[in-house]
């Protein structure tokens, strides 16, 4: 996938799922591995985050990412 400006990777954990990869909107795959989510969060979410700022500012976000998933049900 060739990536470019405004391009959005999101990466979310799903509860009985797994953890889903989507481009723009479009599923890439998903992966049922507590291991490589808790590795691959833990760059931005861990005890030492690659970038503090944007971990404060991902966890400042969560209730507005939390919310759809509390409203369906999972």
């Amino acid at each position: 996938v060739r990536v470019r400006k405004n391009d959005v990777y999101d990466v979310a954990w799903l509860p009985g799922r797994g953890m889903e990869v989507s481009f723009n909107g479009r599923l890439l795959a998903t992966i049922d591995n507590l291991a490589l989510k808790q590795t691959l969060f833990a760059i931005w979410l861990g005890n030492t985050p690659g970038d503090a700022d944007l971990k404060k500012a991902l966890l400042r976000c969560y209730p507005c990412v939390a919310r759809p998933m509390a409203m369906s049900g999972k």
